[in-house]
């Protein structure tokens, strides 16, 4: 192994990311058994910071940083695969029917308020034909720096011009004062509290589609900048991506929230491998790169069927030698 013995790596970070993350750990080790990765779930907020402060050598992330961050840091943003949100609701009438249409600026009303019961005109008006409950809204964000705030708010922040202008995005950010607002840490957070909560809406990451699925969870169908509503298929997934993939820039950082495209899904991203360009622990800058080239090869971590079993895509190939060459730069004693 170019890392050599018992190098450990330390990853924390996405909940998103977390699911697909322990299958190429448990995979990879057997390749290089010198190597050791240790991983945990604990919000992009908390992964991007770990990897700036190096108390984790990879920071596992939704969320690609900002320029500011990334000057005063030098950091890289390493994609890893195609991922994408869904939208869960809790409405006991429309369990079993076909799946609700939303809208960016629907859901910014039912998150700030302004759009308080099922019934409002506006969300009738996207499902005609419909039959839609008399009930309060109950939306649920998350209560940690998480990615996945970070993706739903770009959503909301790019259809609905009040809310860009108010709350804008960000893993964290101010929500709107909602007295019926209710909160969840983590992925599996926000499905226990959708799940115990008639009539709540959540956002969630789609490595989590079954879990939200068993605890009788139904997934919205959003609409696209096309006006199409889509569900978000693997195959959304991927056409999203493919469709960017050669406006990806050589430092990897892209949005692909809202992006144009008949059948493309809005809630689209790359998940992230946030890694210093110099490390510090012998053995660290090799391991890395040994497991993060693994990640990203097409016959091995990037394998499609693998990360279809979290409803994830493998990278474009343009972004892949983008990967690649971020991940030959990472340096160290």
């Amino acid at each position: 192994s170019a890392a050599g013995a018992a190098t450990r790596l330390s990853e924390t970070g996405s909940t998103l990311l977390y699911p697909i993350l322990t299958v190429w750990i448990e995979r990879f080790a057997p390749t290089e058994p010198g190597v050791r990765v240790d991983a945990a779930p604990t919000g992009s907020g908390v992964g991007i910071a770990s990897a700036i402060s190096g108390s984790a050598q990879i920071g596992g992330s939704d969320a690609y940083l900002s320029d500011a961050q990334m000057k005063a840091n030098d950091l890289l943003n390493v994609p890893l695969a195609v991922s994408a949100q869904e939208i869960d609701y809790n409405v006991p009438e429309l369990r079993d029917t076909p799946p609700l249409h939303l809208s960016g600026p629907v859901l910014a009303g039912m998150y700030d308020g302004s759009i308080p019961r099922w019934d409002d005109p506006q969300i009738l008006a996207l499902n005609p034909g419909r039959t839609l409950p008399h009930h309060a809204i109950v939306p649920i964000h998350r209560n940690d720096g998480a990615g996945d705030t970070f993706i739903f708010t770009q959503y909301l922040s790019f259809t609905a011009p009040s809310w860009d202008q108010t709350v804008h995005y960000g893993t964290l950010v101010r929500w709107p004062a909602n007295k019926r607002a209710a909160e969840g840490t983590g992925n599996a957070g926000m499905i226990d509290t959708a799940s115990h909560a008639p009539y709540s809406i959540a956002y969630v990451g789609i490595s989590y589609a079954e879990r939200a699925r068993s605890e009788g969870l139904a997934v919205a169908a959003l609409q696209n900048r096309s006006g199409a509503f889509v569900l978000p298929t693997t195959d959304a997934t991927l056409a999203t991506a493919e469709a960017v993939a050669k406006a990806v820039p050589d430092d990897g950082r892209i949005s692909m929230i809202y992006t144009p495209g008949a059948s493309a899904y809005p809630l689209v991203n790359f998940e992230y491998a946030i890694v210093k360009v110099e490390q510090r622990a012998p053995g660290a800058a090799a391991a890395l790169r040994d497991f993060l080239d693994w990640v990203i090869a097409p016959d091995q971590g990037n394998d499609a069927a693998t990360l279809a079993s979290v409803h994830f895509a493998p990278l474009p190939d343009h972004v892949r030698d983008i990967a690649k060459r971020l991940i030959a730069s990472i340096a160290g004693p």
